[in-house]
């Protein structure tokens, strides 16, 4: 009979973390490593994953979590210009402003709630007739198509999502079962 070997177990120093595997090397420039790490904390303190299984899990669901926060902020964002936009629509209709391709003082108040001139501006929206809610509304409608292929991955994100923690949950639950069997003498 052949004798089998092994090979020799690698050094402590060169093998590589689960955490240092799963990190991502290529990003974004918008990406929020903080953020992520916050995500990742929140899922290993609420799951405390005791495998290496469990780990990728995690891993994955900070994933999607991420997915759904960037989806978010690019809606957010298109959302946001579009409202700028529409303001200055407004404005440069009623009171003659030149944007010279940077947004007019009285968008720039519109915009921000924290504005020394944010009421006042609200206001003469009121006078002709708007709110911003009502730019708001003509903004989603200008950018609709835009929002279609974003909520499709939005709502793929959150199945994914749902499904990993699925997953997590019954692999957990298999695993506690074992756990807290007892070993009987035969």
């Amino acid at each position: 009979m052949a004798r089998k070997t092994l090979p020799a177990a690698p050094a402590t120093e060169d093998v590589m973390t689960l955490a240092d595997i799963l990190k991502p090397t290529n990003t974004l420039p918008t990406h929020d490593a903080l953020k992520e790490d916050a995500i990742r904390a929140g899922y290993m303190a609420e799951l405390r994953p005791s495998t290496p299984y469990q780990v990728v899990l995690v891993s994955h669901l900070v994933d999607a979590e991420m997915d759904i926060q960037y989806v978010r902020v690019i809606k957010t964002s298109l959302l946001r210009d579009t409202l700028a936009e529409c303001v200055e629509e407004v404005f440069s209709r009623y009171f003659s402003v030149d944007s010279r391709n940077n947004w007019s003082d009285e968008t720039q108040a519109a915009m921000d709630p924290s504005h020394e001139d944010h009421d006042a501006v609200v206001a003469q929206l009121r006078d002709r007739g708007l709110s911003l809610s009502d730019l708001v509304g003509r903004a989603y409608r200008k950018r609709s198509k835009q929002f279609v292929p974003l909520d499709l991955e939005l709502d793929r994100a959150y199945r994914r999502r749902q499904a990993l923690r699925s997953q997590f949950d019954a692999l957990a639950r298999a695993e506690a079962v074992v756990e807290d069997a007892d070993v009987m003498d035969a």
